[in-house]
């Protein structure tokens, strides 16, 4: 019996300390996630505040257009 719990213990101690490592690496890797996740939020941010000004811009270009060529027609 000395014996057995002797043995289990150790494999006790050994299992614990591979599941602790495992945890550790677990956690830094759910950090890393999201540390990418937050940059590719901002850049989506990013990118739609440009498609934005894009879609205005074009609309505006367009509104200048056709109000330069009405007057023109009417004149």
């Amino acid at each position: 019996m000395k014996k057995f719990m002797k043995h289990a213990k150790t494999k006790a101690a050994k299992a614990g300390l591979v599941i602790a490592s495992g945890l550790a690496a677990a956690s830094a890797q759910a950090q890393d996630l999201t540390t990418k996740i937050t940059e590719a939020s901002t850049q989506t941010d990013a990118n739609l505040t440009t498609l934005y000004l894009a879609i205005f811009g074009f609309a505006v270009l367009g509104f200048g257009f056709w109000m330069i060529i009405s007057a023109m027609k009417k004149g």
